[in-house]
């Protein structure tokens, strides 16, 4: 039936004339493109795959289209995987493993202005569809940066948005738009006020003629679980005195809103040629999964659970209702494939275009999908603390690596083990050793910023947002060639105040400056670094790292030689051993790598902490 329908368009747009046109006009485009993104829905949640979730327009989406089983989000947490999506990139090609929250604390002086955002030079979804004359909107959660006016959504292409906040979910409204913050009763549960300006924005377009692209990121479930004010349980006989009942409601009184835009759009007579994409930004909350559940954990975690998303997608024009896919697909890989669907030419990005999934076609990654992300791990090990896990894909095959275990690697074939109880790294040593060094690699080549055979003066790099460390991670590799003056100081890296290394006095000597704690008064600290380098006449490896300030897990860190020469760590607002930076100095600078009379070789910069002994 699929080839069937695209032969029949493709006759259509033949007798128009379409073949002489650029090949990208060749293809159907639909009228609509709304994608949706759940918080924190397990795959378990929609009714599709659950045995207590009732979400008939959820449902209704895979009946007209496709479900996928094995759609996985880019992280186990909120933004990086929204990054993600709006990119087509790792987070980690962003140096991000963590959340871009909101800290009103941390926007403090005048030094400091809240937090990172994706850099306004980036291609993007909305950038893309809007050069494609869709109209765009967003509508919901955002968790992408709003320091500054280019990581807003109007920054990042979106003509208009709606950003609602998590509190309150009923009541009167603050949201943040395009024209400023607004207050609004108008309706009394925040999914009802999305739905009807999704459904507003829709219908005016609808009037000037123009395709519109709706980005729609829900609150939803995310927690704290609540049972919203209108829900009646005659429909559903949920046990509401639970974390499973409360989610429950949520989701199917949500399913309602979001059948009132589908509704909107076969009235309007625009779903036949509407692609409609649902799925979620992580797995759920570990304490309120369905009974179903049968992956390990839940949000927070690279395992399944953490990481294993629903997702359906209609678009009655070219998917085949009611199909289902089992091929492994990441919301990297959104932003290409729609590029895919609609016959356009996207960036170069980490994501792949799997588009042939929707139509039936086999596709396979070219390169295998990674994962990294600094949470704090919730597997029930007698040795848990505070953790960053990496994991690769290769078909059924998993490597997932923590600095939680005292045996970090672990091999599992998620196929025949979803719930990943069983590591076969002793009984697959050959396929163990090559996932091992394959998830290091991809590490490497995913977060490369820069490189540079030989440096032997002053490169300046001019301001780039990924370069702005803040609360994040960064490594800094080189050998010093013998041949310079001892008695001088050079600059090896310099951005601003905010971070200095240079070789002095035949020290290795790093200053980081920035907010020293996140209390009400933050100030601002220095911490200084020194590490003795050796006067042999011999070249020598020098490297600085930061692990990013996330409560107890803060690093910073210089290796001579492939050796820990000098550290230090700590709580926020610790000063044993030391000052703890709460975040890197934030500014808008050039960097200057190297300097006038001293040779630097395999000069490299990664947005992730690699030790020397995880790197080739």
């Amino acid at each position: 039936m699929t080839v069937a329908r695209n032969l029949f368009w493709a006759l259509i747009l033949a007798a128009f004339g379409a073949f002489s046109a650029p090949a990208s006009a060749q293809h159907v485009r639909p009228d609509v493109v709304l994608l949706v993104m759940l918080d924190d829905a397990d795959y378990y949640d929609f009714g599709i795959n659950s045995s207590d979730a009732i979400t008939p327009n959820i449902d209704g989406i895979a009946k007209s289209g496709i479900s996928l089983s094995q759609f996985h989000s880019a992280s186990s947490i909120c933004t990086p995987t929204r990054v993600s999506v709006v990119t087509g990139e790792s987070p980690i090609h962003f140096g991000i493993s963590r959340l871009w929250a909101d800290d009103p604390k941390a926007a403090k002086g005048p030094f400091y202005r809240g937090k990172r955002g994706i850099p306004g030079y980036k291609e993007t979804l909305p950038k893309f569809m809007r050069s494609l004359g869709y109209a765009t909107f967003h509508v919901g959660k955002w968790h992408l940066g709003i320091s500054q006016e280019r990581f807003t959504p109007t920054g990042l292409g979106f003509d208009q948005y709606r950003m609602t906040w998590l509190n309150p979910n009923h009541g009167t409204l603050r949201v943040t738009t395009d024209q400023g913050l607004i207050t609004t009763d108008e309706q009394s549960w925040r999914p009802a006020y999305e739905a009807n300006e999704i459904i507003r924005f829709m219908e005016a377009q609808r009037t000037a003629g123009k395709p519109v692209f709706v980005s729609w990121w829900p609150m939803e479930v995310h927690w704290p679980l609540y049972v919203p004010p209108m829900f009646d349980n005659e429909c559903c006989g949920f046990n509401l005195g639970t974390r499973r009942g409360q989610l429950l409601a949520m989701l199917y009184q949500w399913d309602r809103e979001f059948g009132r835009v589908v509704d909107y759009l076969k009235q309007a007579g625009l779903y036949e040629n509407a692609l409609v994409i649902a799925t979620s930004d992580n797995g759920g909350f570990h304490g309120a999964v369905s009974p179903d559940h049968r992956q390990s954990t839940g949000k927070n975690s690279l395992y399944e659970g953490g990481i294993r998303v629903p997702f359906v997608a209609s678009w009655p024009t070219l998917i085949e209702p009611g199909s289902s896919s089992d091929q492994l697909m990441t919301s990297m890989d959104l932003f290409p494939s729609i590029v895919g669907l609609l016959g356009g030419q996207g960036p170069d990005t980490t994501g792949e275009d799997l588009s042939g999934i929707f139509t039936g076609r086999e596709v396979k990654h070219k390169e295998p999908p990674y994962w990294q992300v600094r949470t704090v791990s919730v597997r029930k090990f007698a040795d848990e603390t505070r953790s960053e896990e990496f994991a690769i894909r290769d078909g059924c095959w998993k490597m997932f690596k923590t600095r939680a275990l005292n045996d970090p690697y672990h091999l599992y074939n998620v196929c025949a083990d979803p719930n990943e109880t069983e590591n076969l790294a002793f009984e697959k040593p050959d396929l163990f050793r090559r996932l091992k060094r394959e998830l290091l690699q991809r590490r490497m080549e995913i977060s490369s910023y820069a490189r540079y055979e030989r440096v032997s003066g002053p490169v300046t790099i001019p301001d780039d947002d990924r370069l702005n460390v803040h609360q994040d991670d960064i490594t800094i590799r080189a050998t010093i060639e013998p041949g310079y003056d001892r008695d001088r100081e050079y600059v090896i890296y310099e951005r601003g105040t905010g971070i200095r290394l240079a070789l002095s006095d035949g020290e290795l000597v790093a200053e980081v400056k920035g907010v020293e704690d996140s209390g009400d008064n933050p100030k601002i600290g220095t911490v200084t670094l020194k590490a003795p380098v050796a006067d042999d006449g011999k070249p020598h490896e020098v490297q600085f790292m930061i692990r990013g300030y996330f409560r107890g897990d803060a690093t910073i860190s210089l290796f001579v030689d492939d050796e820990e020469k000098a550290k230090l760590w700590g709580e926020i607002g610790s000063n044993d051993p030391g000052p703890s930076l709460f975040a890197v100095l934030w500014e808008e600078v050039p960097a200057q790598l190297g300097d006038t009379g001293i040779t630097l070789s395999d000069y490299r910069i990664f947005l992730s902490a690699i030790p020397p002994q995880e790197m080739f």
